[in-house]
């Protein structure tokens, strides 16, 4: 060989051709983490290094009758390396990092035989897949590479054909399936056709024959997915499945928090560093939020929402057409036409975090357990100041349209199974019909089914925080008693896009983010808020309280506004939430 890698212990070691340009010779040197390619021209070599944390697959293949400048194909073997590296793309004001592929080929052409050639390629093969999926290649300094690699994973992929502006069926289609061609990633689609089809099916279904669950989607067809799972009697199992997010509609909160979290860039239409965040098959946990209504309890992943942004979020429904834009348009709407919502807010907040009181306790005629005051969250001395990050706005959605009642009962659903050809994707499958959007006061409310056991908390040993929602809170309480224009908790960095909302949440840090305007600002400072959202900047607007709790209950003192879970509506009602820490598990990097 030309060169010698630097102290990795070598797997394989061995001299091809570049492809198509076969005059190019290239030494190849494999590690247990890095693809070493040097390859000389006129003497001279340049090596480079191939990371196998951005390789997603290998094929090896025969080599084909033909000529190309002058040297025979017949009897060689290649073998491709499909790689999506990270490159800055941009102008020099403007540089910004993307996942490119790249497909690298390498020719053999050592021997006469076309089947001795390819039986090297072949090794070659089998060692970079069991690298990729887990399988040591390496034993007490000694090279073993397994005769048969390990089998891909295999998903359950969840689409929903009229999420956001109705392209999550295209964008499943032309970009997630050839990196599974790539991979030789197994899976089976659901496309649903109606609301709760995605909760009813993983809700009766033996989720245990896939590896994981898929969701293309935005962030609605999730929130099917866990309450479905959670309705289970086995929920403490089921609910620990790796569940893996693909960015297909108008709000795609938990796609880019994952992404933000790992330090993987993010484009709503480039979907490539979600995919390959499921691909690469790192597994990290996640808290859900129960919330709890005088009827009825959900499981939240990603906000609970009453004011401002919440009717941002149901009102723009008429511009679901437009997508993750619609929110923006609405938001001006809506902090043009300010309204202010009274109710009371309980809260528990995290310990080590400080209230900045500006005016002094104000007794209440009520029985004393709690605290009624007005604050404003300031960071405890010893903690640092919340992060900025140069993020980009917007809100969140709902997944579906108009809801058919006379579908509930239904449990055929349409599992589609597929093999690797994209071309087996028949039109025939998306419905011919896309319903339009429904106008608001069709909106459906969300409901789960009240016969199913409900997990009982103390079994995972949560604590928990939340009394009977008829019963006081605890004297360690906060109590405001108020009007609001915004009353907003996320458990995750991101609302969606363009909305870096919490940006010091963790997925699994056991903490709400309560983000909380009282009524009394003005138009402009309205704006304002939602225009510093892009950034995480609203974190530090005076009029704006940043409050970390564990739990919180809100009572609206009358029925109106919206109630959102998720960015799914739900009776405008009493409710109360809990953190469940690290009860779930996403797929990430």
């Amino acid at each position: 060989m030309a060169f010698r890698c630097p102290s990795e212990a070598v797997i394989l070691e061995e001299s091809f051709y570049s492809f198509p340009l076969t005059s190019v010779v290239c030494n190849l040197i494999l590690t247990e983490k890095v693809l070493f390619v040097g390859i000389t021209t006129r003497g001279k070599t340049e090596v480079e290094k191939v990371f196998l944390s951005d390789i997603i697959g290998c094929h090896a293949f025969r080599g084909k009758s033909g000529k190309t400048r002058n040297e025979t194909l017949e009897h060689s073997a290649y073998f491709c390396i499909y790689a999506y590296p990270l490159k800055t793309s941009g102008g020099i004001l403007s540089k910004q990092l993307r996942r490119e592929k790249r497909t690298l080929t390498f020719l053999m052409r050592k021997h006469d035989s076309e089947d001795e050639n390819f039986e090297i390629v072949d090794k070659w093969q089998r060692a970079i897949n069991c690298l990729l999926r887990g399988k040591a290649c390496l034993f007490d300094g000694e090279v073993s590479i397994p005769d048969v690699v390990p089998t891909s994973k295999k998903f359950l992929v969840l689409i929903n054909p009229k999420s956001g502006s109705g392209k999550a069926y295209q964008v499943f289609k032309e970009r997630v399936i050839p990196l599974f061609v790539e991979s030789d990633t197994q899976y089976e689609v659901l496309v649903t056709d109606r609301a709760n089809c995605a909760r009813d099916y993983v809700k009766k279904t033996d989720v245990s024959q896939w590896d994981g669950i898929i969701v293309v989607s935005g962030d609605g067809l999730l929130f099917e997915v866990y309450n479905g799972l959670m309705a289970r009697p086995d929920w403490k199992e089921v609910v620990k499945i790796p569940i893996g997010v693909i960015p297909g509609g108008s709000g795609n909160g938990l796609a880019r928090a994952i992404n933000y979290a790992v330090g993987e860039p993010y484009d709503v239409t480039v979907v490539t560093p979600s995919v390959l965040n499921i691909l690469k098959g790192r597994v990290a946990p996640m808290d859900l939020v129960r919330v709890e209504t005088p009827k009825e309890c959900f499981y939240s992943f990603l906000s609970i929402g009453w004011g401002l942004m919440a009717d941002i979020d149901i009102e723009s429904e008429r511009l679901r057409a437009l997508g993750e834009a619609r929110f923006a348009v609405w938001g001006v709407i809506r902090a043009i036409g300010l309204r202010k919502y009274k109710g009371k807010l309980s809260y528990l907040p995290v310990s080590g975090y400080k209230p900045n009181c500006t005016n002094k306790i104000v007794a209440e005629p009520r029985p004393k357990r709690s605290k009624t005051i007005d604050c404003h969250l300031a960071w405890s001395e010893d903690s640092t100041d919340p992060k900025k990050e140069d993020q980009e706005p917007i809100f969140r959605s709902k997944s579906f349209g108009a809801h058919d009642p006379s579908l509930d009962d239904e449990t055929d659903v349409r599992l589609l199974k597929f093999s690797y050809s994209a071309e087996q994707f028949n039109d025939t499958f998306l419905p011919s019909a896309q319903s339009p959007p429904s106008p608001v006061e069709n909106i459906p409310h969300i409901h789960c089914d009240s016969t199913s056991e409900e997990p009982v908390l103390d079994e995972l040993g949560i604590t928990k925080y939340c009394p009977p929602l008829d019963e006081p809170v605890p004297d360690d309480w906060v109590v405001i008693d108020d009007e609001f224009v915004l009353v907003y908790a996320c458990h995750q960095t991101h609302l969606s896009t363009d909305v870096l909302f919490a940006p010091e949440a963790k997925m699994d840090d056991g903490i709400m983010w309560l983000i909380v305007i009282k009524a009394g600002v003005s138009r402009a400072q309205a704006m304002y808020f939602l225009a510093c959202l892009q950034t995480g900047d609203h974190v530090h607007i005076p009029y704006v309280d940043v409050i970390p709790v564990h739990a919180f209950r809100l009572e609206p003192f009358r029925d109106e506004g919206y109630l959102t879970v998720d960015g799914e509506v739900i009776p405008c009602c009493n409710i109360q939430a809990e953190v469940m820490p690290s009860v779930a598990r996403v797929m990430t990097r």
